[in-house]
């Protein structure tokens, strides 16, 4: 049966699937559930072929850092399995990693440079970029509670910041080179 939806792509870049996969899985939810409640012989105006392999549960939970879990709460009867990845499996770079793959693209600057852009433009707090890793529930919960962020919570980075950092580094003053950072490659 052809598949169809409609959303709204901003790009389709499989890079960008992984940094957005609440995103995609609740896609992936609404299409099968929107599926399964048309009729079949119903017109599309956007239909597109999407190649499935199956595995187990089991086997993708034993797969290192993916949680798989089934989530039979569809309405089409078929379970959609959602799969979570690993905070640091999003965000790989520590502080100093980060400065030094800047340092790396752009030769010469100094690191202050780099602490001043992370902190002026709120690197650090833009989910985008970076996300807070706590040691413990506990904490995460705490700070979800006072929205103040311990001192010794490690923030840690991802190729997007990276980007976003150089690409202020050569254009400090272009409001478009946001955008520009973060739809080039590495």
């Amino acid at each position: 049966m052809p598949l169809a939806f409609t959303y709204d792509f901003q790009t389709l870049a499989a890079l960008v699937l992984g940094q957005n996969t609440e995103e995609v899985a609740r896609l992936l939810k609404l299409v099968s559930d929107n599926q399964a409640a048309s009729p079949e012989n119903g017109g599309f105006q956007f239909i597109c072929e999407i190649a499935a392999e199956i595995r187990s549960v089991k086997k993708l939970s034993e797969m290192g850092g993916i949680v798989a879990t089934p989530d039979t709460s569809s309405g089409s009867g078929h379970p959609v399995v959602l799969k979570t990845q690993s905070l640091v499996d999003k965000y790989p770079l520590s502080y100093m990693e980060l400065r030094e793959q800047v340092l790396l693209q752009r030769p010469g600057t100094k690191p202050a440079k780099v602490d001043q852009i992370v902190r002026d433009y709120r690197v650090k707090e833009d989910t985008r970029f970076a996300a807070p890793n706590f040691r413990t529930k506990a904490h995460r919960i705490a700070y979800e509670k006072s929205k103040t962020l311990p001192k010794n919570v490690p923030i840690i980075y991802n190729a997007d910041a990276v980007r976003f950092i150089v690409g202020r580094l050569e254009h400090p003053e272009d409001p478009c080179m946001e955008l520009e950072a973060l739809t080039s490659n590495v």
